[in-house]
């Protein structure tokens, strides 16, 4: 497990720069490129998630942060992400719900979510 999260950090650190740096596209070519690698990271569809809103896109967004928070619950970026798209789109049970887990995230001792999170990945 531990040269399997090294790799996918490593990987991610190099499509934040890029989309740090203001390519949110060519990001999101390497976050493809990570995903045939590791296609059941809940870190790389947030960042995808994140790449789409930087271009404007928020129903991919939507649809990469659900995905997200389906294979790894304990992002709370994503559940933060999907209670704005959410209330922003007028869905609020969805923007409810993400909020409740976003509580839930808050209320668990810091370790546990970090561990929580390291385990769905």
């Amino acid at each position: 497990m531990g040269k399997y999260e090294f790799r996918v950090e490593a990987g991610l650190a190099r499509v934040r720069e890029v989309a740090l740096g203001g390519d949110p596209i060519k990001a999101l070519a390497q976050l493809h490129e990570l995903e045939r690698e590791y296609p059941a990271s809940g870190l790389l569809c947030q960042e995808r998630g994140a790449c789409y809103l930087a271009i404007g896109d928020k129903a991919s967004a939507l649809a990469a942060y659900e995905r997200a928070t389906q294979l790894n619950d304990a992002l709370g970026a994503s559940w933060l992400a999907l209670r704005e798209l959410y209330t922003a789109t007028g869905r609020t049970q969805e923007a409810q719900f993400a909020q409740g887990c976003l509580n839930k995230l808050a209320s668990l001792p810091r370790e546990l979510a970090l561990g929580s999170s390291l385990l769905n990945e």
